[in-house]
């Protein structure tokens, strides 16, 4: 699975045909299966736990419903179970404590019986859940079904479906399908309209390049007029520069058209700087074309960011010389380091050397965390070393501060540790306000 989705909680509708279906007594589907009913009343479910589970008070047999089954164990007795009678796999996700445990429990169950029998598996959940949960159930069933046979899911769901439930299950499905059979996959997508075939060529790209990026790269060039084109080539980039950056980097300096090259350059830097930001840097350094070399540096930003924001705040202040860039580069930073690891990021900005760099990663902090703690983000820009710097973020914060928390805010304002100046000027707009409230009227 290579697509980041939107999945919802489908374990609501489980409980609801847990009912349904001990009154229906609906047939067991299953591959080659017969016509047994569903038992509802059926013996508790264990899980055989390793060696070190055995010496565990109890032994080393745990009931489906116990509370100390890890991830892991869920996701093993699904697919056991599934293999066996998945309907009845499916009814017990109710025996599992916990949403999110259930979750995780009904998920392999679905990708289990997708990919055992995928066409029974999507016309059984296609009956029995509706709306978003009929959306997360196929999703799973598609994921399991693309692995097996992506041809005959891509089919069934472009047959049967529609809506953001076949766009997820045909992008898995060819995905899958560029993996193991590009041509064939090729050749089915070009076959459909304009709109399937740009949904799903993403998902072609990215099945097809995490097998032989340059190929997929250089079909993406092909299509480049197409809607769909552009995204292709970048996410052929993408999965190139994982596997070889060096051999995309040279591919992507050659290319012709300068929007596509930058777009490819960012994104290229972007996953380079993942992994060794250092050697992502040094290629940036000799960009010559200055699209693609300000797109470069921000994807490292990015990129390195997002594994040691500490080092890609230091590279950028003393690599990146473009004060427009920079500042950018830097307010993105903070914003993201500040909002996932506030803790992590005060420590650093603490022990960081006073100066200019140090004035301007403070002067971006602050703003990032007012709104979270408007107090620490006043306390923050006193601590920038340029006084008139200081002056002026302290004032617009403290302005800020007011406008969203009014006189009581003022009041917290005033007890504050600020500068005379600017403890007098908010004091004296209480002031003048008191002033209005008592005036005779005229």
């Amino acid at each position: 699975m290579n697509r980041d989705f939107r999945r919802y909680l489908i374990v609501a509708a489980v409980s609801a045909a847990v009912g349904a279906l001990s009154t229906l007594g609906l047939d067991r589907i299953r591959q080659g299966a017969g016509k047994e009913q569903v038992k509802t009343s059926s013996p508790p479910v264990t899980l055989a736990l390793d060696s070190a589970a055995l010496e565990r008070p109890g032994g080393g047999e745990m009931l489906i419903s116990d509370p100390r089954l890890s991830l892991r164990d869920l996701k093993r007795v699904g697919d056991r179970l599934a293999l066996s009678d998945p309907v009845a796999a499916v009814l017990r996700a109710s025996e599992v404590p916990g949403v999110e445990n259930r979750d995780v429990y009904l998920g392999e169950v679905l990708r289990t019986w997708g990919e055992t029998d995928g066409e029974s598996a999507a016309k059984w959940v296609s009956s029995q859940f509706s709306g978003e949960h009929l959306s997360d159930a196929l999703y799973y069933v598609a994921d399991g079904w693309a692995e097996t046979d992506p041809e005959a899911a891509a089919g069934w769901f472009l047959e049967n479906t529609t809506g953001s439930i076949r766009d997820d299950a045909l992008w898995e499905s060819v995905e899958a399908w560029g993996r193991k059979d590009t041509p064939a996959a090729v050749a089915w997508a070009s076959q459909l309209d304009d709109y399937l075939k740009w949904m799903v060529m993403d998902g072609l790209a990215s099945g097809w390049a995490s097998v032989d990026a340059p190929s997929a790269a250089a079909a993406g060039l092909e299509m480049i007029d197409e809607d769909y084109g552009q995204e292709f080539v970048l996410t052929a980039v993408d999965h190139w520069a994982d596997s070889s950056p060096e051999e995309a980097a040279a591919w992507v300096r050659g290319l012709e058209n300068a929007r596509l090259r930058a777009n490819s350059s960012g994104e290229l830097a972007k996953i380079w700087a993942l992994g060794d930001p250092e050697a992502a840097a040094k290629w940036s350094a000799g960009i010559e074309d200055e699209r693609s070399r300000y797109a470069a540096l921000a994807g490292i930003a990015d990129g390195w960011s997002r594994h040691d924001p500490a080092g890609a705040i230091e590279w950028a202040l003393s690599s990146v010389e473009e004060p427009d860039l920079l500042e950018e580069m830097i307010t993105d930073m903070t914003f993201n380091w500040s909002n996932i690891d506030p803790t992590g990021a005060t420590s650093w900005l603490g022990k960081m050397e006073a100066g200019p760099h140090r004035d301007l990663v403070l002067q971006k902090f602050s703003n990032q965390v007012f709104e979270d703690d408007p107090h620490a983000a006043v306390g923050w820009a006193g601590e920038i070393g340029d006084p008139v710097i200081r002056l002026t973020e302290q004032r617009a914060l403290l302005q800020r501060w007011l406008e969203v928390g009014g006189e009581s805010a003022r009041a917290q304002i005033l007890r504050l540790d600020l500068p005379a100046e600017l403890k007098s000027e908010f004091a004296k707009a209480r002031t003048e306000l008191q002033s209005e409230e008592v005036a005779p009227q005229g």
